[in-house]
Parts: structure tokens; sequence; C-alpha cells
């Protein structure tokens, strides 16, 4: 640890023994953390958590932060001073995360930079295991509006600013004594030399005599120049710090407009991944604009762009549905050990041996509990289970492996999620974990004429949830399958687990998708796999519990396909529901996949008869006659969807 950072974390851990309160977190924040700190020029900020004591509670004396820094209370801060922040959990979780507070959302993500987290008490990872329950992603849009909001709200004043400036300079330069004259007698010169349109224009008072209309305020031509001189100079001292910054920056205040295009690609990326990955991946975007290489317009229109893809993710994204206003307040009482998951003295917040705080149901636990319900009930709780059921140590390695394939194959990863049984709605006990990714090269690697490989190739990995792999394709490969109706991209683009999202490509894909659908290849695609099946177990005596499931999968997509027009659903649940299938089949089924589900599936056992019926029938069926498709497959522009893809994951790269 740096000296700096040591006394960062003495001046936090100080702070806390004054108050009585306990240090829970304190990482490095600002420049420092997005990537863009300048030696010899960026100061260091911390931010942290602290837990106030319940005597400072029970008096209302609760500050709403507590701050030091080494350049002193009323000083700005220079490129070797540190300044430290603390924030109380309670207004952290309840307030500024509630409403999307910028910084206290960079906090909250903070940890996906290691080197940059000072001290962690053992209770935040209860916190970092599931992020999205407590952070409001509206709360997110809203700030970043505000961002561009503030931006161009200074950028304006540096505009004003420019003008009052110039119209100083010029009386300055043509009348320096003033003695005698009138503002009339130097208004046509005045207009000529520093008209705008806007901010310095003729006008007229109220009775209609001729006027000065200056950054909104109106001067009579007849009033004498000294008096107009000394009210130029007025208005010139209204302007703050930020303004005057923007005026230098030719109108635009560029840290404003830094920040709010870093508010704005962080939503993004929290809508498109699920998490914000500290040094930012637009940190040199960050650099250009403060330095001034980014113009304003160019700088606005990025965040505008940003935004609106942020509004279209909203629709759809997962990560939008995640936020739980009941989390936070279960966590505060919990930190103080008022609630279940801490200890009598005040819970795992203050220390102490004891398990892993940080626990989520798996798979099996979610059908556990479905399965004491209805058993109609009990597979579609299953399969809308998604990230609940992933045990939060085991997501934490998922997204790390894909993080570590992004570095090693150098590449953008566009989606991530479950796929196979898991996906479906009817894991066993044991299964694997299945992960499977869409990712992006940069765009020079497609420039090329040798043949290059695009796939990762899955890997096995021990993970402390369970066995799990991942693999992925590239982009321009998933588009060529999706467009040839791949039933597996199909599948993918409708998994209830979603891992990691960048861009727009999950949403367009599940937007054209019943267009480029072809059903004839689904067919032929599900009875292959049916056919696959039964000629490895032609006994039906001796099939195993996962040998029906696998078979009776796929004659529930045939049949689905025979009366309904469309992509066919992926979790088995809703296969059953819309199938057309009769009562006693559907409980059948369901009693099959339950058997799965707790364990059963490499014994060998007869599902009921109803269900042995239907599979002879229905592959009967395929077997006796040909499939006669609703609708033929459309087309649409595969091209723009992947250039439109790699401008998002490269940071707007221009094909032009």
């Amino acid at each position: 640890m740096t000296k700096g950072r040591r006394a960062a974390l003495e001046m936090a851990q100080a702070l806390c023994r004054e108050h009585a309160s306990r240090l829970l977190y304190l990482a490095c924040a600002g420049s420092t953390l997005y990537g863009t700190a300048v030696a010899g020029r960026s100061d260091l900020d911390c931010r942290g958590i602290f837990l106030p004591s319940p005597q400072s509670l029970a008096l209302g004396k609760t500050p709403a932060s507590l701050r030091a820094s080494t350049a002193g209370e009323h000083l700005q801060s220079g490129p070797d001073d540190v300044d430290v922040c603390l924030w109380p959990l309670q207004r952290w979780l309840l307030e500024l995360l509630a409403r999307g507070d910028s910084g206290a959302m960079d906090l909250l993500f903070s940890f996906s930079c290691g080197e940059c987290v000072l001290f962690k008490d053992a209770f935040m990872d209860r916190i970092f295991a599931e992020p999205l329950r407590v952070l409001s992603l509206a709360g997110g849009r809203s700030c970043a509006k505000y961002c561009i909001g503030q931006a161009e709200r200074y950028s304006l004043k540096g505009e004003r600013l420019n003008v009052l400036k110039r119209v100083r300079a010029w009386l300055d330069s043509r009348c320096p004594h003033m003695s005698g004259l009138r503002l009339q007698d130097l208004l046509s010169g005045l207009l000529r030399d520093c008209g705008h349109a806007e901010h310095c224009r003729a006008g007229t008072d109220p009775a209609g005599a001729p006027a000065l209309v200056l950054d909104g305020r109106v001067h009579l031509a007849g009033m004498p120049l000294r008096e107009f001189s000394g009210r130029l100079d007025r208005a010139i001292a209204t302007y703050g710090a930020r303004a005057e910054a923007a005026e230098a920056g030719g109108g635009a205040d560029f840290k404003a407009l830094a920040h709010a295009v870093r508010a704005a690609s962080e939503l993004q990326e929290l809508l498109s991944t699920g998490r914000i990955a500290f040094p930012l991946a637009c940190a040199g975007e960050l650099m250009e604009i403060r330095e001034g290489r980014l113009s304003k317009p160019e700088a606005v229109a990025l965040v505008r762009d940003r935004l609106a893809l942020s509004e279209r993710l909203l629709e759809d994204s997962p990560f939008a549905r995640e936020y739980d206003p009941k989390r936070a307040p279960a966590l505060v009482l919990e930190a103080y050990g008022l609630q279940e998951g801490g200890d009598a003295h005040g819970g795992s917040a203050h220390g102490g041996d004891g398990p892993d705080p940080v626990l989520a149901g798996t798979a099996q636990d979610a059908v556990s509990d479905a399965v004491s319900d209805a058993l109609p009930d009990a597979l579609p709780k299953a399969a809308a289970s998604g990230l609940d059921a992933v045990p939060a140590s085991l997501l934490r390695q998922i997204q790390e492996r894909l993080d570590a394939c992004e570095r090693e194959h150098h590449v953008r990863i566009l989606y991530a999620c479950e796929a196979g049984s898991r996906a479906w709605g009817c894991p066993s006990k044991d299964s694997d974990w299945d992960v499977r990714f869409i990712y992006a090269h940069h765009p020079d690697w497609y420039l090329d004429v040798a043949e290059k490989k695009d796939v990762i190739e899955a890997t096995i990995e021990q993970g402390d949830g369970g066995v799990f792999d991942a693999g992925g394709w590239d982009v321009r490969k998933a588009l060529r399958l999706y467009g040839g109706s791949n039933a597996a991209v199909f599948e993918w683009i409708r998994s209830p687990f979603v891992y990691r999202r960048r861009g727009p490509l999950l949403h367009l894909l599940r937007r054209h998708a019943d267009t480029v659908f072809s059903p004839i290849a689904a067919w032929h695609h599900y009875k292959s796999l049916a056919a696959g099946m039964l000629k490895a177990d032609p006994d039906p005596q001796a099939r195993t519990v996962k040998r029906w499931t696998y078979i009776v999968r796929p004659l529930l997509v045939l049949r689905w396909l025979e009366g309904h027009e469309g992509v066919p659903p992926a979790a088995l649940a809703d296969l059953l529901a819309q199938a057309g299938i009769g009562e006693a089949v559907r409980d059948g089924v369901q009693e099959l996949l339950l058997a799965k589900l707790a364990g059963a599936e490499k014994g060998v056992a007869a599902p009921p008869q109803a269900v042995q019926d239907f599979a002879r029938e229905a592959w009967e069926r395929v077997l006796s006659g040909g499939f006669q498709p609703g609708h033929a497959k459309g087309r649409i522009d595969l091209g723009e969807i992947f250039r439109s893809c790699l401008r998002e994951a490269w940071d707007g790269f221009s094909f032009r």
C-alpha cells in the first residue's frame, strides 16, 4: 500500500474512532478508480462506509458523512493531497443507491478493482454478492440525465461569460476613461464587434426606448457609460469557477461533460452486463473530453446516444428488474444484529468467525421449495428462477472466467447466458452449469484474408457451487447461425440466466427472432434430436430418467410447432402448457421432471404410462407425415446488426 493510501486508511479509522463507529469499507474513488488519474495532477479521493453506533442513532446525532483532508477544511486539494469521505451505511443503502447517486453506484462496484480496495469488512460481502438488489437503475438513469443537464448548464454559462468578457475587453480598448460618454455613443460599434444573436443584441425598454440586451438584462442606451461599466463588472463577478473553466474551454464545461459521459457509459454497462468494471473501459474517452480533444457537440452526442441505448435496454434488461426495495432495510437491520443473518452483538459487521455470510439458494433449493406447492406450479417457478438460483460465489467465479476470456483472447463479450437443462428449467441435483457466450473481436480482426478460429472452446472448471464450463462463438458466426435459424442461438437468447450483456445484440436478436426463424429448419433439428435419443436407447425399459427427459423435450417442441407460429419456448414448463397435450400426459411429464430435479436422472426408471404412450405416438406422427409450416422465413440486415455491435463494443469505432 502506497503512502497516500495508507494515510487514507488511517484517516478513515481515526474518523470512526472519533465517532464511536465501525469502518465497513474504504476504496479509492474518482480518477484513481476510473483509470483517468494523471501523475502530478490528480489528488487521491477515497470513499467508504461506516456503521454508526446505536447511541448516535438513538440520539439522532448520526452525521450525513465523515470527512477529512490533508488539504485542510477550506483549501482546494492539490496533487499530493488525500481526501476521505465516509457515508453511514443507512444513508448509502436507503437513500443514495435508491436514487441512483453516481458516486454511491461507483462505490457499490469498486470491489471489481481489487487494488483500489483499501479496507473491507466481511459484512460488505453480503452487499457485493448481489449489488443490483440494492441499486435502483431508474435512479441511475436520472443521475446520467442530471449530469448532462449540468454539463449543458455550465456550458451555457461559459458561453454567456465569454460574451461578457468580450464586451469588457472592447470597452477597455475603445474608451478607457469613459468620462462624459453614454452607452448610446458606442452602441452601434459594440453591436458590430461583439454582437451575439442571443446574449448581446439591440433591444428596447418597455416604453420603446433604444436599449442593449446583454446576458438577458436590458441596459438603456441613454445611461452613462461608467454606470454600464459597473453593471458589466458585477455581472461578470456573478459567474463562478466552473463557468470560468467552461469559458476558457471555448464555451464548454469539459469536466461536467466528462462526468456525463462516464455516468451514461456506466449505466449502459450496468444494463448490459449487470455490473460496472473498474477501471472504466471508457477511460480514454474521458481523458480526451477533459483535455478538450473531443468537442462539446461530440461529447453531448455521445452522452445522448448512450442514454438512448440505455432507454432501450431498460425495456428488456433482466438487470433492470433485480432491484428489491426490501433488501436494503434488511441489510441495515442485519448489520445491527436485529434480523437473521447477523449475531446478537452486531452481526457480521462486527467481525468474528463463523460461516460465510454470502449464501444464495441453488437451483435444487428453488425446486425443492416449488415442489412443496401445487404440482403444476413447481416447474414454472424453477424455470423462472434465473440468476437468483445461482450461488453467489459461483456467480462471481463465472464473471471472473468471462473476464479472463476477454483478456486472454482480446475480445469483448456481448452476451453470456446459461444453456441446457438449467435454462430449460429441469436441472438435476448435480447438473453442470453450461455458460455460453457471444463475443466480438476488435474490428481490425475481421479485416484479414486469413481464415481464423471463430469459437472459444469451453473449458471445464470446478466452482464453489458446482462444475461449470464456459465457451462461445464469435458474433459474426453467431449471426450467420441465427440467420440460418440455428436452434441453439434461439435457445440462448431466451435463457432466463443472463450473466452478461453489452450493447444492442440481445435486444436486436430478440426483436427480429420471429422474422428470421425458420419453422422447417427447427422441425428438422428437433426431429434429429429425438431420433438420436431414441436410437441411443431403443429399449424403453432400459432408458434412464435423463434419457426420457431428452426424448420428451424435442417431441414437445415438434408438437408445439404444429400448432403455433414463431419461435418455440425454451422452458419445459411453457412447452407443457402450450403444446396441446392432455392433462394425463402433462402430469406424467411433470412427475418425470421432478424425479430428475430430485437427482434420480441416472437411474433406470420408466415414466408414467401416459408419457410412454405420448412418446411413441408423437414419434410415429413425425415419421408418418410431412410438416407444413404456417409462415415462411423473412430477411433482415444482419450486417448492420454486426456493425452496430462492433461500434458499441469498441467505443464508437466507425467503418466509414
